[in-house]
């Protein structure tokens, strides 16, 4: 049993890993199937280096190549991923079909939330896709008969939908309200809305000073908190 759950840590640290690569990538428009490099001198990465958190280690925070000393983020984000999966994996008791969709989820959300957070934009096609895939599973977890499931996702889009058209919510983060709505059901996306203000407002001096603060990040983080505790 702790063999399974030191894989399932692993998982967790490779999926985060995936993530800010995928993130950075589609942040400054790189190839995404291009090998992965240093982000100073931009030198070819062998393949222990790539070992979440143990190819930091080995090389002692600095590059191998360089000696450029290496972000924090990558493996502060690894070993927080890899505890936040092992929690899920405690929370379902076992891999099941709902464990590996709320891991997509949770990946899906961590790579626009931080694009979002570098650009304050995301990729269309991996908002639309990985949203549409989400779509697909969660329509046959719905309880509710279709008119009131519609009613009420139509209900709870009216001050979104306010907001967006007054230009203080981007489409991104009204498409991933959509998504929530879909994958937690009405309450739970309630609870996301009102937490990620919360999260948006105790954060915002801390962010840079830019025309635009992306609201997506803190809609993430309140939703992989919700997903967590509920």
């Amino acid at each position: 049993m702790i063999l399974l759950h030191i894989l399932i840590f692993i998982l967790g640290a490779c999926l985060a890993s995936f993530a800010l690569c995928l993130a950075n990538r589609l942040a400054c428009d790189e190839d995404l199937a291009a090998p992965s490099h240093c982000d100073f001198c931009q030198h070819p990465l062998t393949p222990w280096q790539l070992i979440p958190i143990a190819g930091y280690l080995l090389q002692r925070g600095r590059c191998h190549f360089c000696r450029h000393q290496l972000r924090t983020r990558y493996p502060l984000s690894e070993l927080g991923a890899g505890l936040y999966v092992l929690l899920l994996f405690f929370k379902f008791g076992n891999p099941t079909i709902t464990f590996f969709m709320s891991l997509f989820f949770a990946t899906w959300t961590l790579v626009l939330a931080l694009e979002d957070q570098a650009t304050t934009s995301v990729t269309s096609a991996f908002l639309f896709g990985g949203g549409l895939f989400l779509l697909l599973y969660s329509k046959r977890h719905w309880s509710w008969p279709a008119p009131i499931t519609w009613f009420s996702a139509g209900l709870f889009l009216l001050c979104p939908s306010y907001l967006y058209f007054r230009q203080q919510l981007g489409s991104a983060d009204l498409l991933y309200l959509i998504i929530c709505l879909s994958f937690f059901g009405l309450p739970k996306t309630l609870w996301i809305t009102v937490l990620a203000c919360l999260i948006f407002l105790a954060t915002a001096n801390y962010q840079t000073k830019q025309p635009k603060q992306p609201f997506l990040p803190a809609l993430g983080a309140a939703a992989l908190l919700i997903l967590l505790l509920t």
